[in-house]
């Protein structure tokens, strides 16, 4: 478990490459919780990523079963702020992404990739997005969600996720792999500049609550 951590790096530093927090090389059941991402690196967070196969952990030699760099990860109740990217979901099978509250995510609030492609590795599957706000510009890329080739989108859930674009709120929908259930578009959260939602904000049950 990973919680009450903060991890920050300067804005205008340069961070290519780097990561917050990285999860891989047969990572399972962490948590990462009431945490704060401040321009946390290229990642913030990196769910999976790209391991040598001399590195994981037990040694590849003794698995039995299908072969993931990271899986039933939990992401909950932690605060984003910038980076190229809030979240990539990199050859996981299975994390859940749940009240977390990302503020301008500079290109991503999500990634969907596929970087180990040796023989036995399942595809990047079982991610979960839900009761997120996103508060985002418009100049984010590719609707704010980039898929990789050789991933299982279609089997991610994205479900009741506050979307705010704050120069465009007509373009507040995303680009998503999937159809979203009861997603929220073009509402004001009424953020604080603290990133924390105020009195009389709309968006109570969504995102961080403290």
């Amino acid at each position: 478990m990973i919680e009450r951590c903060t991890f920050r790096h300067a804005e205008d530093a340069g961070a290519t490459g780097a990561s917050g927090v990285q999860a891989k090389g047969g990572s399972s059941a962490i948590a990462i919780r009431d945490s704060e991402f401040e321009h946390a690196g290229s990642r913030a967070l990196n769910l999976g990523g790209s391991t040598g196969t001399a590195f994981f952990r037990p040694p590849l030699a003794a698995w039995l079963g299908d072969r993931f760099e990271a899986k039933d990860l939990v992401v909950e109740n932690n605060r984003f702020v910038g980076s190229d990217a809030a979240v990539a979901f990199v050859g996981i099978d299975g994390a859940v992404v749940r009240h977390n509250t990302f503020v301008e995510p500079r290109r991503w609030v999500v990634r969907i990739l596929q970087e180990t492609r040796e023989v036995g590795f399942l595809p990047c599957r079982n991610g979960v997005f839900e009761r997120n706000l996103v508060v985002f510009r418009s100049s984010w890329s590719s609707g704010g969600v980039n898929v990789g080739d050789a991933t299982a989108p279609t089997t991610f859930v994205f479900a009741n996720n506050w979307w705010w674009c704050v120069d465009r709120p007509e373009r507040s929908e995303p680009r998503l792999p999937v159809q979203e259930r009861a997603g929220v578009h073009g509402r004001d959260p009424k953020l604080r500049p603290d990133g924390r939602l105020g009195e009389d904000s709309p968006a109570k049950g969504y995102g961080r609550d403290r």
